[in-house]
């Protein structure tokens, strides 16, 4: 978790109810001050959340973003945030999930499969249900859910971005290693990544390990 100023518009959230376990990493419209006040707003809306389903759950926080923010009739509000949100049952290793613009990777045996979900971003989403995928995950599966700020950080040399191809090797990389080791890789690599230049955008990856 690497916010581009003090505060972020990127953040993680979970939530245990009974043997299901409930995560979500979120990318909010900005940085900064604008992006963490959405941060908070899509924070508590996730916390009243009792719905069972991430679809339901994208459902419900569509709606109530749209209450909560009230854009003016005929104008299209630009405050917003793209998401993951998963439900992995703890008995039995089934992970379901939906998003808004997001991707997660799965790292299965050194190689990495990415899923894709295809919503519009949260508050400009005109329509549900948000579609839900489901994997069957095995033991030493690792999962990624990330924001768009560290693939999108431009090097420090030919400006160019890192974009998600490299990265997802990068996530194949010592994929048997421990996760604190994973994380100290990836924030090397970045380091040597932009060298000077400037941090373009939050960045926060999230990893479980079954």
């Amino acid at each position: 978790n690497q916010p581009k100023d003090i505060v972020s518009g990127d953040f993680l959230w979970a939530k245990k109810i009974d043997r299901q376990l409930f995560f979500a990493v979120v990318d909010c419209t900005g940085h900064g001050v604008p992006g963490a006040f959405m941060s908070i707003v899509g924070y508590n809306l996730l916390e009243q959340s009792t719905q069972l389903s991430p679809g339901q759950i994208l459902d419900s926080l569509h709606q109530n973003i749209q209450r909560s923010l009230k854009p003016k009739a005929g104008q299209r509000s630009y405050e917003g945030m793209d998401l993951l949100i998963c439900k992995l049952d703890l008995d039995t290793n089934n992970l379901v999930f939906a998003g808004s613009k997001q991707r997660l990777c799965l790292c299965r045996n050194n190689k990495v499969t990415e899923y894709r979900t295809e919503n519009k971003a949260i508050l400009e989403l005109v329509q549900g249900p948000f579609v839900e995928q489901e994997i069957k995950l095995l033991p030493n599966d690792v999962i990624y859910l990330f924001t768009d700020g560290y693939p999108d950080q431009k090097n420090g040399e030919t400006r160019q971005k890192l974009f998600y191809q490299a990265f997802e090797d990068l996530l194949a990389l010592q994929a048997t290693e421990k996760l604190i080791d994973k994380k100290n890789f990836l924030e090397s690599y970045m380091i040597n990544w932009k060298k000077n230049e400037e941090q373009t955008d939050d960045m926060l990856i999230f990893a479980l390990k079954i």
